[in-house]
């Protein structure tokens, strides 16, 4: 868009820019006519060209205007002049809730129930009139004098939502990061999308950061839909358990999990901040294996193969039982049942996609001694490839006459443990090598295989800290803090583009002890993100050191649950560190 910054348009001169968005531009513009200054959103030129959606914007923000509530940016006019199109707003001072979040980190809980009563009640008398924002984030919380919080852009991403602009020309209406399930989906959408969105919004005063970040706003959004949000309480300890609780629930995967209003969200959390009874737990449901589930519509029909491979596990299943029922009929005495580890093997084998499989614990009591009857064959029975050891145990015992001799052509049988055989691991395409092959071989089944034959040899960086480490890798610009003790000893978190060159390299004020040291740049972002000073990390015990190509071996593998990362620093020299992404853990081993 050209500069507008001196010009007039419609009845309002152009003073300043105030900030851009993926909708439009907003300047701070004066009106002579009342001699006052005010905010003009302006539609960029390409959105302005589309006569569908200038024609549902208009509508919206006329419809936005008329809404009256001490909490909501009051709209003043709405027009078009030069081609341009643009709404009039009231001009606020202060900062956005994104600034201040930047600026401070964590906020105290006491201006977090202030906030968040105020955007709650905005919410609450747009939804009894039919509004729904759908962008409801910090950049879009204005908070002034006093701690008086406006809620702007009513009415746009309405408008934008119920046009095709959206796929001609690639931008993404709303932000992924606040987006709900649903409407990360493509699903329908009603107020309930706000209260979630509130509910990152609070997660984000909490934290200092929001539950889902991904490389690209495709990866975002699939971690809105399909993964659970990271526990407060792991990000920050000082959050009491029930108040995790109201943000867990604000942010239930299912609508009718959630919040049904902000009134009922701001009263939950203030019992939790006074230390009544929490909100009732919000049971994970099980998570959509489709975008189509989360929308509401059925499932893809299956495949008639999946039908025939159940019926033929199913058949397996009886010729097994029956085989067994033969074999223990041909022996004198009463008739063997199958033991329960045996139904355990043939469950887990037949049906690997439940919700859960069924165990049983293995035995430590030795089983009957064995009757002088004929010996069960020694060759397992076998059951979808999982072998199932034969059993030789009756279900009563009589009392054996004492023998005058052993015959020494009778085998001796050794009992057979009642516990379930360890299932054979599958081949993987590729196999580890170097120095991490022994490390993967120890925690094959947490890390699955390896995603390449080699491993990387990249630039990396690293720092370390009283209670842990930071890393940095420069293939995805991702920075891991590891907790090496205190409350969140054995974990860890993920952050990606946190920093880039002409950043400051500080990113807040702080003034280390003697012998310590601030971090800066990436990890000084990181640091500063977790609240700076009173991270739980602690502070720097010297400067971060980089390491990559030019070291020698490689420095990180990557596997399908985690990578292993290769301590480089020159101070733990013959350490390396393990990631389990499953359920962010980590463990720090020799090689």
């Amino acid at each position: 868009m050209e500069d507008l910054i001196g010009k007039t348009i419609g009845n309002y001169q152009i003073v300043a820019e105030l900030g851009r968005g993926g909708m439009a531009v907003v300047y701070r513009a004066y009106q002579p006519s009342l001699n006052r200054h005010v905010a003009i959103k302006v539609l960029p030129a390409q959105l302005a060209l589309d006569r569908e959606f200038v024609e549902r914007f208009l509508r919206e923000a006329r419809a936005a205007a008329g809404l009256r509530h001490p909490n909501i940016v009051i709209v003043h006019d709405v027009g078009q002049d030069k081609g341009l199109y643009y709404i009039v707003m009231e001009y606020l001072e202060g900062r956005t809730l994104k600034q201040l979040i930047e600026q401070e980190g964590p906020l105290p809980p006491d201006r977090v129930i202030r906030i968040l009563e105020q955007v709650a009640a905005a919410l609450d008398y747009a939804h009894q009139r039919g509004f729904v924002h759908r962008d409801v984030k910090p950049a879009n919380i204005f908070v002034g004098e006093g701690d008086r919080v406006t809620l702007t852009d009513f009415g746009i991403a309405k408008a934008a939502t119920e046009t095709q602009q959206l796929t001609r020309t690639g931008i993404l209406m709303g932000t992924p990061e606040y987006m709900s399930p649903e409407q990360a989906a493509g699903g329908p959408i009603d107020a309930r999308t706000d209260l979630y969105a509130l509910g990152v919004v609070l997660y984000q005063m909490l934290v200092g950061r929001v539950p889902f970040q991904g490389t690209t706003p495709h990866a975002t959004l699939h971690a809105v839909i399909y993964e659970q949000p990271p526990p407060p309480r792991l990000l920050n300890p000082r959050i009491p358990p029930a108040v995790e609780g109201v943000v867990l629930k604000a942010m239930a995967k299912r609508p009718e999990q959630r919040f049904q209003r902000g009134a009922d969200m701001v009263a939950a959390l203030r019992a939790a901040l006074a230390g009544q009874a929490p909100p009732a737990a919000v049971t994970p449901p099980r998570q959509p294996s489709s975008p189509r589930e989360m929308v509401g519509q059925p499932p893809a029909r299956s495949s008639p193969m999946l039908w025939i491979l159940a019926g033929t596990a199913g058949v397996l299943v009886l010729l097994l039982i029956a085989l067994v029922a033969i074999l223990a009929g041909g022996r004198k005495g009463p008739a063997t049942t199958i033991p329960t580890t045996a139904v355990a093997v043939a469950w887990k084998t037949i049906a690997p996609t439940s919700e859960w499989t069924p165990s049983a614990a293995p035995s430590d009591t030795p089983p009957p001694p064995a009757t002088t009857a004929a010996p069960a064959p020694t060759t397992p029975e076998v059951s979808g490839g999982t072998a199932i050891p034969p059993t030789d145990t009756p279900t009563s015992t009589p009392t054996p006459k004492p023998p005058t001799h052993t015959p020494t052509s009778t085998p001796t049988r050794t009992p057979t443990p009642t516990h379930t055989p360890t299932p054979t691991v599958p081949p993987c395409p590729f196999e580890a090598h170097g120095l991490f092959a022994g490390l993967w071989q120890s925690y094959r089944e947490e890390l699955g295989c390896p995603l390449s034959e080699n491993p990387k040899v990249i630039q990396d960086a690293e720092q370390a800290f009283e209670r842990g480490h930071m890393f940095w890798r420069q293939d995805n610009d991702h920075a891991y803090v590891v907790y090496e003790s205190g409350s969140l000893s054995g974990t860890y978190q993920d952050f990606v583009d946190m920093w880039e060159e002409g950043d400051p390299e500080y990113s807040c004020a702080a003034s280390p002890p003697p012998d310590r040291v601030q971090p800066k740049r990436g990890f000084g972002a990181v640091w500063c993100s977790l609240g700076g000073p009173s991270a739980t990390i602690g502070w720097g015990l010297g400067d971060e050191q980089g390491f990559g190509p030019g070291y020698g071996d490689p420095t990180v593998q990557d596997f399908e649950h985690g990578f292993i990362f290769r301590d480089s620093d020159g101070k733990n020299s013959g350490k390396a560190y393990v990631f389990f992404s499953q359920d962010n853990t980590f463990k720090r081993v020799n090689y």
